[in-house]
């Protein structure tokens, strides 16, 4: 079955979720077989790679690439069964694109049997991923996996009912980057090395900040990207996961069903790139609002981040004035989590009409003129950024720090001009953030497992989305945030590709 369901599904995705969290993995499975070449299925060398590398990055605001899609075709019937010892039949696939950094995959349809689990792993172990069961499919039958590093992917799924599964694999994500290598030693594709891990005694008396934010990875018909964002508390204090990430990351419904969140990925160790956790993940979400001159998006996890994640959902603060210093806690160019300080005050400026320029002319941005600990990259795109009373302030979107310019600044979309964003619940925060009472501008960040979220948010007057702001900032070149939605022509290719006429005017 190799068509999508019904064409209608599509317009559901904005209202429709699933929980999709990948367990802790419980080992491998016991085998009556060990894996050998002849089970290797070779996509073979992928011959239009740096054609499709530096078509994705010629976007002057493409987000920070981490693969390149190839098109390909596996079910049910390209592996092979088993039987286990437990009474259940195991079904294989191992498939191989060569060279290439990780893998990851886009099952088209995804419909398990009850007690169905599916694994994915590397051959070695080192990488695993799962299990996941039915309720992983999104609002379109789909599933996006997360990464597996290395070029070969090992696909294996456990159940008592193997006519009742379904399993159709449609798009293979060659990964081009790797963050650390098997020795444990950084990568010359890692970030830069003047970022500061969270580890270090520069986040110390920012564990919030640093809990409420993940790595999130997404895929579009050029391939997969990364960016950074952040967990929002909102007044009804209800655990809701809302997400805020930038526009220029993810800006359609299609992109956020492919979304992934990666939870606690860093390292314990103020010195190492090597992350301690890499399957803390939730996949798919559902997008809420998004505006392009805040350059914010706000998406719904479709899983809530479990207990074990030690997620946190941080504050927020519309204020005008009194920022005082800023932080901010990211993933550069998709790498363990760190952590940037400006020490000195924050403030508002106005867009850009520079061409040049990746700021929107009628955008409003906190701006940070330097950073004295740390600095930002592509893959830091969509971070918060946290005023001195730990409330967030804005989302990164454009800049030209990094580890090359450190006077580099960063303009982060502010809040402010977000919570009335382009006027209905599509466009603006204040739906989300604050159901009912859009009159509230603060709102403290809690702890939904461990704390009594009783704090409703301070009220006062709101800005409006097109308060001017009070200077005229210097151009801000396009390095540090990056990042890239690839528009309403990407989408209609995508709704083609899935043979969904019926939605090719649903861009939210």
């Amino acid at each position: 079955m190799r068509l999508i369901r019904n064409s209608l599904i599509l317009m559901m995705a904005l209202g429709m979720s699933a929980t999709a969290i990948a367990q802790s993995a419980p080992g491998l499975q016991q085998l009556t077989t060990a894996i050998s070449d002849n089970d290797v299925i070779s996509l073979g060398v992928f011959h239009d790679l740096d054609k499709q590398i530096a078509a994705a990055e010629a976007d002057r605001r493409a987000a920070m690439l981490i693969a390149v899609n190839r098109s390909v075709d596996f079910d049910l019937a390209d592996g092979s069964w088993q039987p286990l010892n437990n009474g259940k039949q195991l079904w294989r696939l191992v498939l191989e694109s060569p060279d290439a950094a990780s893998i990851s995959l886009q099952f088209s349809d995804f419909a398990l049997a009850e007690d169905a689990q599916l694994w994915l792993y590397s051959p070695d172990g080192d990488s695993q991923q799962g299990p996941y069961g039915a309720e992983q499919a999104n609002a379109l039958g789909e599933f996006w996996s997360p990464i597996v590093q290395g070029d070969t992917v090992v696909l294996e799924l456990e159940t008592s009912q193997p006519q009742a599964n379904n399993l159709v694999i449609s798009t293979l994500g060659h990964g081009t980057k790797t963050w650390w290598r098997e020795d444990g030693s950084i990568s010359t594709k890692a970030a830069g090395s003047c970022h500061i891990n969270v580890a270090c005694s520069a986040g110390n008396g920012h564990s919030t900040k640093i809990r409420a934010t993940a790595r999130i990875t997404y895929n579009t018909l050029a391939g997969g990207f990364v960016c950074s964002g952040t967990l929002l508390n909102n007044t009804a204090q209800d655990r809701r996961a809302f997400f805020l990430t930038a526009n220029h990351c993810i800006s359609n419904g299609l992109e956020a069903l492919s979304a992934t969140t990666y939870w606690q990925y860093q390292s314990n160790d103020c010195n190492s790139n090597v992350p301690a956790n890499t399957n803390q993940t939730v996949s798919g979400a559902t997008l809420r609002a998004t505006w392009a001159t805040n350059d914010f998006t706000l998406l719904e996890l479709n899983g809530l981040p479990p207990e074990r994640f030690n997620p946190y959902w941080s504050g927020w603060d519309l204020s005008t004035s009194n920022f005082g210093s800023g932080v901010t806690v990211h993933h550069p160019a998709g790498d363990v989590k760190k952590i940037s300080i400006d020490t000195d005050p924050l403030s508002i400026r106005p867009g850009s009409s520079n061409p040049l320029d990746a700021t929107n002319a009628a955008g409003r941005y906190v701006h940070v003129e330097r950073w004295e600990v740390g600095t930002t990259e592509g893959g830091s795109s969509g971070s918060g950024i946290w005023n001195t009373s730990n409330h967030l302030v804005g989302q990164l979107s454009a800049g030209s720090a990094d580890c090359n310019s450190p006077d580099g600044q960063d303009f982060y979309g502010w809040i402010g001009q977000a919570w009335a964003g382009g006027g209905n619940a599509r466009s603006r925060l204040q739906d989300w953030l604050a159901p009912g009472n859009p009159n509230v501008v603060r709102l403290a960040g809690c702890d939904h497992y461990n704390e009594n979220c009783g704090d409703s948010g301070d009220t006062g007057t709101p800005p409006a989305a097109d308060d001017p702001a009070p200077s005229t900032p210097e151009n801000s070149g396009g390095g540090g945030g990056g990042g890239s939605s690839l528009g309403l022509i990407l989408l209609t290719l995508m709704l083609l590709r899935k043979r969904v006429a019926l939605a090719l005017t649903a861009r939210i």
